[in-house]
């Protein structure tokens, strides 16, 4: 896999998503050093592709804060 970086100096690479529909979307994704396991997606792109959530959970951020967020 290759990839690029973009002005703002993030690591980025191209994915090719498929909904269970076959509706296909091209992204550039940021590589996160702190990956989770997960991909976030702007809620357009999640409509487009016809996904959708499993389940709703809190997480922590940096400053300690929890929020909820569908995945």
């Amino acid at each position: 896999m290759t990839g690029k970086v973009s002005s703002e100096l993030e690591a980025l690479v191209s994915l090719d998503l498929i909904g269970p529909d076959g509706v296909a979307l091209r992204i550039d994704a940021v590589l996160d050093t702190g990956f989770s396991g997960f991909l976030s997606l702007p809620f357009a792109d999640v409509e487009r592709l016809g996904l959708s959530f499993e389940q709703r959970q809190a997480f922590q951020l940096a400053g300690g804060i929890l929020v909820e967020f569908d995945i």
